[in-house]
């Protein structure tokens, strides 16, 4: 299984940004991480929050009990389950451009 982080940006000099300015800087971020440490990155976003893995939909609560927090609160919520029938799954052959077999996206 891959290792997992969460990262989460400010400002260097306590300037506070507006959503699109903050967005703009992440996105900047994670295009140079991605290229020069060949790290993935499903979402860096203020808006929006993916949580990905190789789960059933049952297996998905327990491996992210933050989404069980009644303190997380989200206007929408979507699970995308994709079924192989002639592959078993593995990290390798995992696409990074295409959902995972689950995937959720939150976007508080």
């Amino acid at each position: 299984m891959p290792y997992f982080s969460q990262p989460f940006l400010a400002s260097a000099t306590g300037e506070e940004l507006d959503r699109n300015e903050l967005d703009s800087r992440a996105w900047r971020i994670r295009k140079r991480a991605q290229n020069k440490f060949g790290v993935y990155f499903p979402s860096l976003s203020s808006r929006t929050i993916v949580y990905k893995g190789m789960l059933t939909t049952a297996q998905l609560e327990p491996f992210y009990p933050d989404l069980s927090d009644k303190r997380f609160k989200t206007k929408l919520a979507i699970v995308h389950s994709r079924f192989s029938t002639n592959t078993f799954p593995s990290w390798p052959l995992a696409s990074r451009s295409a959902p995972s077999p689950t995937t959720v996206k939150s976007t508080p």
